[in-house]
């Protein structure tokens, strides 16, 4: 995969992931993985080309690395947690940084999961489809409150 913005498998009745992660190998294993379970990819080199992205596209949940560059999935996360367009987007971030800090200023940054690389597929394949699932519900919600707004 080159390193700009890509599209990757997709089925319209999945849910579309951006995928924030600035090493070729990593993005080229995610995009394999989890298009293996039909979500709609998009991939994204840096944090500033998944901020590109989201002016053209909507994902339904970002998943990106800690150490991007120029901007952190860190700082990523918590300009996307900040922007009400996507204060409920589920993020998580997967990286190779194991320890306490790194975990903490993920979270508090608004992080919905945390992961260290390497990770068991299955666990992530389970919690993004939680994940998943809540925002999907909450999309519901929300279709529900505008519908009884008009009709008020």
């Amino acid at each position: 995969m080159s390193d700009s913005l890509e599209l990757g498998p997709t089925s319209p009745d999945r849910a579309t992931i951006l995928v924030v992660e600035d090493d070729p190998h990593i993005r080229e294993a995610l995009s394999g993985l989890l298009g293996t379970l039909g979500y709609r990819l998009l991939m994204a080199a840096s944090a500033e080309q998944a901020l590109d992205a989201l002016n053209v596209v909507s994902p339904d949940l970002v998943l990106t690395d800690v150490h991007l560059g120029a901007m952190s999935g860190i700082e990523l996360c918590a300009r996307l947690k900040a922007d009400p367009r996507y204060e409920l987007m589920p993020v998580v971030i997967l990286t190779a940084v194991g320890d306490l800090e790194a975990r903490v200023a993920g979270l508090s940054a608004g992080a919905d999961d945390f992961f260290t690389k390497p990770v068991a597929f299955v666990e992530l394949r389970t919690r993004l489809g939680a994940l998943l699932r809540v925002r999907l519900l909450l999309s519901q919600l929300e279709r529900v409150a505008r519908l009884a707004e008009v009709g008020a």
